[in-house]
């Protein structure tokens, strides 16, 4: 499904999405400074705008975000939209960041993923995420393709839920 007006966080968030199937991605790679900033020009173009980003404290997030409120929120992702603004959406992963929730629902799987016969660790896929070149990275988009053939339901739901989001 193309996602031309999803702005995504970091090179890790970019592949997650790629291989669950959305495509013409907005790649932001510098943080939530960067989402905040594509959000509002989707919105001036008169798009719909979905941000993805890491589920860090407020005080570390932009101020365009402050005003977002709550809308759903499902295991460790959360859907907010922002106040008095049409089509204008945030989603926060993971109970710190989304490293963390992959290896946790990973950890969580009959049959985790295993590196040299090593359940993948957070220290390894953090290190790896910030990798610009990760979309190459073979050991990385088989964890990730494992994750997402086994269903866990938070996957399942934010798939569901940004499909319906990009129809608005």
């Amino acid at each position: 499904m193309k996602a031309d007006n999803l702005a995504l966080e970091c090179h890790l968030d970019t592949l997650f999405f790629t291989l669950l199937g959305f495509t013409s991605l907005n790649e932001v790679h510098f943080g939530f400074g960067f989402v905040s900033k594509t959000m509002k020009n989707l919105k001036e173009k008169g798009k719909t705008a979905i941000g993805v980003i890491d589920n860090d404290s407020k005080k570390n997030q932009a101020d365009y975000f402050w005003d977002f409120i709550s809308k759903e929120k499902f295991g460790n992702i959360e859907i907010l939209e922002k106040k008095d603004t049409e089509n204008c959406f945030l989603i926060k992963i993971g109970k710190n960041d989304i490293e963390g929730w992959l290896i946790e629902m990973n950890q969580k799987l009959a049959q985790p993923y295993k590196i040299n016969d090593k359940i993948i660790n957070g220290k390894y896929l953090k290190g790896k995420s910030k990798d610009r070149n990760l979309k190459y990275n073979q050991g990385i988009i088989d964890f990730l393709n494992h994750l997402i053939q086994a269903e866990p339901p938070e996957i399942l739901y934010l798939k569901a839920n940004v499909e319906q989001l990009l129809r608005l």
